[in-house]
Formats: structure tokens, C-alpha cells, sequence
């Protein structure tokens, strides 16, 4: 048994939270996966980018990236996801240089 911030005894768990006025989750469970998958292959499909394109950018491994996409990886790391939307930024950059440099595509001088 726990005290509660009022000095009234709490017996149980969800009593010391609702005590202190603190409402607790400890987890989301998704009902297939993080929907930040299915922005990134959206993403993946309309700039043309390949697993193996993606995996070689961000520094994952190949297989970590098929787990997330074919496998039963429900949720990421943070870390992980945010090597991923980093190395598609650069992708898209990779991709504005390309157009420029083909003349299909016209930058604002000093913006980019």
C-alpha cells in the first residue's frame, strides 16, 4: 500500500495514479503497424527508391527495413525512423540536383 499525495492510502496502482492525478497508458497497440510505415513507402514508391537504395542512405540494414515492410515488425525505434526520413529527405535533394542538372527543373536563386 502506497500514501497518496493527500495522505489517504491507495491500494492499488491505478489508485496512485488517479491519487495523484496522473493518467497512465503503458503502451498503443497498433492494429497492424506504425502508420509512419505506410507514409514511408508511400513516399519510397513515388520517388522510384528501392529497399536496397533506402537501406545503403540511412545506414540500416536491408533486412531490417524488409522486416519492416514484409516482416512483423509492428513499431520502430525512434532513432531508427528518424535515420530512414532523414536519408528520404536527402533523397529528395539527390533528386531536385538530378532535374536541375537536366534542366527540367528551375531553382530560386538562394533558396533551396
Amino acid at each position: 500500500m502506497g500514501v497518496a499525495t493527500n495522505g489517504v492510502k491507495a491500494s492499488s496502482s491505478k489508485e496512485r495514479h488517479m491519487a495523484r492525478g496522473i493518467t497512465h497508458y503503458t503502451s498503443y497497440n497498433f492494429v497492424d503497424k506504425d502508420p509512419i510505415f505506410d507514409r514511408i513507402w508511400y513516399i519510397m514508391d513515388v520517388q522510384g527508391i528501392t529497399l536496397k537504395q533506402l537501406a545503403d542512405e540511412s545506414g540500416l540494414s536491408y533486412a531490417t527495413l524488409w522486416q519492416w515492410r514484409y516482416g512483423k515488425t509492428r513499431n520502430a525505434y525512434f532513432a531508427s525512423v528518424a535515420r530512414v526520413v532523414i536519408a528520404l529527405r536527402k533523397w529528395d535533394f539527390k533528386l531536385i540536383d538530378q532535374k536541375v542538372a537536366r534542366g527540367k527543373l528551375k531553382l530560386i536563386e538562394g533558396v533551396r
